[in-house]
């Protein structure tokens, strides 16, 4: 508490000083317009003062706060905060929003599509890494896939696999046979 009423006493203090000691600046522009012979000093001075007032205009504003002053223009600002929320305000969800609410529906829709649309995206990626997961498990099923595929694009090699598959099926069977 007593570090804060120095405080308050340095900037009393303060507030007491000249213009010219509280801006250095302002007392080399003053040491400037002395030096020079055709302007009036008294005039540069009025124009410093006027300055200084409205910078202390304006500390004012900024530090004092009238607390009756304040109360009256919280309660105009709450007052139209009300009537823009119930202006900007969506029925179905009671948020504001800044634009119509039928641009709102169509936007909406949009979203929910786009939505949809990565869902299928989504799950088309997946399809072939699950199809590569079945056909590394089962070597029939990767077998009559592959059939599938020379019969759409080169049935005469369709036709040597299953010749071969012939054979091997033929010869797995004698050897049962046999046993």
């Amino acid at each position: 508490m007593e570090d804060m009423q120095l405080i308050v006493d340095d900037y009393k203090l303060y507030q007491q000083k000249p213009i010219e000691e509280k801006w250095h600046i302002l007392g080399l522009i003053l040491k400037l317009i002395e030096a020079e012979p055709d302007i009036d000093l008294t005039e540069a001075l009025l124009v410093i003062r006027a300055f200084e007032d409205k910078c202390v205009d304006i500390k004012r504003k900024m530090f004092i706060v009238d607390v009756d002053f304040m109360a009256k223009e919280l309660q105009k600002v709450e007052t139209n905060n009300k009537v823009l929320h119930t202006f900007l305000s969506n029925k179905a969800t009671g948020k504001p929003t800044v634009i119509p609410s039928n641009v709102y529906g169509t936007l909406r829709q949009v979203s929910d599509f786009i939505a949809f649309q990565c869902k299928i995206i989504r799950h088309d990626r997946e399809k072939p890494r699950e199809t590569k997961r079945k056909l590394e498990a089962n070597k029939w099923l990767k077998l009559r896939r592959q059939l599938w595929m020379y019969f759409l694009r080169k049935p005469e090699k369709m036709e040597q696999i299953l010749d071969e598959i012939e054979r091997y099926v033929h010869v797995k069977r004698s050897a049962f046979l046999t046993s």
